[in-house]
């Protein structure tokens, strides 16, 4: 969960960058801050009624989520940001890169049994799974050439 909210925090930071640039912090600060207010306020009730610690954590990604699209709201209004383009060239791909790597791996998980051996297999095999869903769904041509640039030239430099 705490790499999962990692994950939206490292989309938002950029996006809150650009909503600062303007210089006209006060709807974004306000409003963020007031949801964060917001954030402790439910974690700590949720764990008043004896709800489990993990409980802060599930708050935590919602209100992440939500902080996120109100984020995308004020740049759209502040920058003219295109909220769309963003979707479709960053968000669409990251979310087929977490599905196709993470999928397989759950299932390996499933159907291995637990031991040293499979382990090393399962790191190793969810290691290759995010390598090639990352080239295969994260990149675009000009990424994918980058990479292919750099490998040739390591090989290169190898076989010298």
């Amino acid at each position: 969960m705490a790499l999962i909210e990692s994950i939206i925090m490292s989309l938002s930071l950029p996006i809150a960058t650009a909503a600062r640039a303007p210089g006209k912090m006060r709807l974004y600060e306000l409003t963020l801050g007031s949801v964060q207010i917001a954030l402790f306020f439910c974690a700590w009730i949720l764990l008043s009624l004896g709800g489990p610690a993990y409980s802060v954590f599930i708050v935590a990604i919602g209100v992440n989520i939500l902080m996120f699209i109100v984020r995308l709201l004020i740049i759209r209004t502040l920058i003219g940001f295109r909220v769309i383009s963003f979707i479709k060239q960053v968000i669409v791909p990251l979310g087929t890169v977490v599905l196709f790597a993470s999928v397989p791996v759950v299932c390996i998980k499933v159907l291995f049994p637990s031991g040293d051996f499979f382990l090393v297999f399962r790191f190793i095999f969810s290691v290759v799974t995010s390598l090639l869903a990352m080239y295969s769904f994260g990149l675009d041509g000009s990424g994918k050439q980058m990479v292919q640039n750099f490998i040739r030239h390591q090989l290169a430099w190898v076989t010298k």
